[in-house]
This record gives structure tokens, sequence and C-alpha cells, in this order.
């Protein structure tokens, strides 16, 4: 049963074209030059160009400061006062002039600022649009 087995697979034309390119000699049909080539390319692309692997605002670590976004438009830093005053520890609520739909709350510790984000992710400040609520990144 190996014969035949064995006997195909010399037999098949795909394979005797790949072992016939390799006969042949250097050129771009080569294996080891295909490989030469692409390490050629790695090497020359620098590491800042290379893309970066951002991790999901939903898994980042916990700390004491929180991200808010998709807030409606009109959110003032009173509105935002009075939904985050409810959870101790409250520090600092910072607006973005430029970016009216997201804001920074800072909180005393990582507990707090946890308990308020569990609290009010997908919070609706106005009864229709939901906020996100996530850590900062650090």
């Amino acid at each position: 049963m190996t014969d035949w087995i064995g006997k195909t697979r010399r037999n098949n034309p795909l394979r005797r074209k790949a072992a016939e390119k390799l006969k042949a000699g250097p050129g771009m049909s080569s294996p080891s030059v295909y490989v030469h080539a692409l390490t050629k390319i790695e090497e020359a692309t620098p590491a800042a160009k290379r893309q970066k692997i951002q991790m999901p605002d939903e898994y980042l670590p916990p700390n004491n400061i929180l991200f808010i976004q998709n807030l409606p438009e009109g959110t003032t830093q009173d509105d935002l006062r009075e939904v985050f005053e409810v959870y101790a520890g409250l520090v600092e609520i910072r607006t973005i002039p430029a970016k009216k739909d997201i804001a920074f709350v800072e909180f005393a510790d990582e507990g707090s600022a946890g308990i308020a984000k569990d609290a009010l992710h997908n919070f609706k400040i106005d009864g229709e649009v939901k906020m996100k609520v996530t850590f900062a990144r650090k």
C-alpha cells in the first residue's frame, strides 16, 4: 500500500513542477531567495511604522480616572457632577472644550472609580443616549 502512495506523490504534476523550479537555479522561484527577500523587507521597515496593537477600552487596567464617551450634546460639568457625586471619592471632572462628547472623571482611588464605572456604563443622562464609561489610558 505504501508503494502506491509513494508513486502517486512522485507522479503529482504540481510536485514535479516545484522540483523542476528548484533544480533550475537561483531566481525568485527559489524558496530561499524568497525568504531572503522577505527578511530584507522586514529589516527595512522601521519599528515606528509598524502597526501597534491597542487594547480595547473595555479591557484597560483599573485606575482612578474614568474616560466618559458618547455624551449628549450640551452636557455640562454640572450635569456630570450630579451623576457622579453619588459615588464616594469624586475628586474632579474635566471636560474637553474641543470635544464636547467626552470627559474625564477623577476619583480618589481605583475602588471608587471601579464602582462608578460599573454602575454608570450605558447610563442615559438625557434619557436617550447611552454614555460609555471606561478606565482612562495611562
